[in-house]
């Protein structure tokens, strides 16, 4: 949890920036109900056990905060408290956010992601946010970026080793995925011919003819054009090149399996009856260093100053304010 909480009101969903919902199975348990009271000071300013309930109905869809144990209140309370730490050291050093920047930052969303005022709307509803709680956290978000700007950034460095690093740890990730060029033959169920017996018999029947044929050598192509039902019969049985996971299951099974130039007996899908032609393998390929290098920065750019960033907060910061749990 601790990960989430530190991460709150970054997140990302559906392209845009919204706020994180803490991702934690909280026990449940009734409770009986708590008067309001402080329960932590920052430099004398309270926080009270209504603003922990406030934050766990807002970033917790459906959580009851009575149900909340006492480690998980603890850690939202933290949560709190660097947030209240970072909001007077942006007081101080004069760094926010005005209406004019918080409607340039959601306009860009907005256009980034095609969306009007309503789809906007929508999509915060999604996450249990309004436009009102929207903007604050877009303002804060904004006013957190200006003091990793001035605070954070310069302290912050990747170096060539650490993405080699992590290039050599993530190949797969950096892969062109192993694929085929597959041809079928597709024969369907006849309509008007309910029994599943004759149904099967006569599909067996068209699939043993052409099967026969390319037994005698006749190339697949010609005889996909000549008896394949398929949309695709007139390409000769064309389905292209095809990644796993872009087939159905029992077919891909099959394809994946073939050697190149290979056919394979009659497959059965929910549609009908396949024989499957593996035309080319292409083998997976990694994707070189010099092509990802800038995007791999990047990523482990973001990952260092947001742990320098929770670093300054809890450490560097917190040592300044006089905190008190109460």
């Amino acid at each position: 949890m601790n990960r989430e909480l530190a991460a709150r009101g970054r997140a990302v969903a559906s392209g845009f920036l919204v706020a994180a919902t803490i991702a934690v199975l909280f026990p449940a348990g009734a409770g009986a109900a708590v008067i309001d009271r402080i329960v932590a000071t920052v430099d004398g300013e309270p926080i009270t056990t209504y603003q922990v309930d406030t934050f766990i109905r807002a970033n917790v869809r459906g959580a009851d905060p009575e149900s909340v144990g006492a480690e998980d209140r603890k850690k939202v309370l933290d949560v709190l408290i660097n947030d209240m730490i970072v909001e007077m050291e942006s007081s101080r050093l004069g760094v926010g956010a005005g209406s004019e920047e918080v409607n340039a930052y959601i306009e860009q969303i907005k256009k980034q992601n095609d969306l009007d005022d309503e789809k906007l709307a929508k999509a915060l509803e999604q996450q249990g946010l309004t436009i009102d709680t929207y903007r604050i956290q877009v303002r804060k978000e904004i006013q957190r970026s200006q003091l990793i700007a001035r605070n954070v950034r310069s302290q912050v460095n990747v170096t060539p080793e650490e993405i080699q690093k992590f290039y050599d740890e993530h190949k797969a990730q950096f892969s062109d995925a192993e694929a085929v060029t597959v041809r079928h033959i597709f024969f369907t169920a006849p309509q008007g011919v309910d029994d599943p017996q004759q149904v099967g018999q006569l599909l067996g029947e068209k699939a043993k003819r052409a099967y026969g044929r390319l037994q005698g050598g006749e190339p697949f192509e010609s005889v996909a054009r000549s008896m394949s039902e398929g949309p695709d019969a007139t390409q000769g049985g064309m389905l292209g090149k095809l990644k796993r996971g872009e087939m159905r299951p029992e077919l891909e099974q099959i394809a994946f399996s073939m050697r190149e130039g290979q056919f394979s007996q009659p497959v059965q899908s929910p549609f009908g009856l396949h024989i499957l032609y593996v035309e080319k393998r292409h083998a997976g390929t990694a994707v070189p260093l010099e092509t990802v290098q800038e995007q791999i920065k990047e990523r482990l750019y973001a990952q260092a100053t947001e742990a320098r960033f929770q670093e300054w907060v809890t450490q560097d910061l917190r040592k300044g304010h006089a905190v008190v749990i109460k």
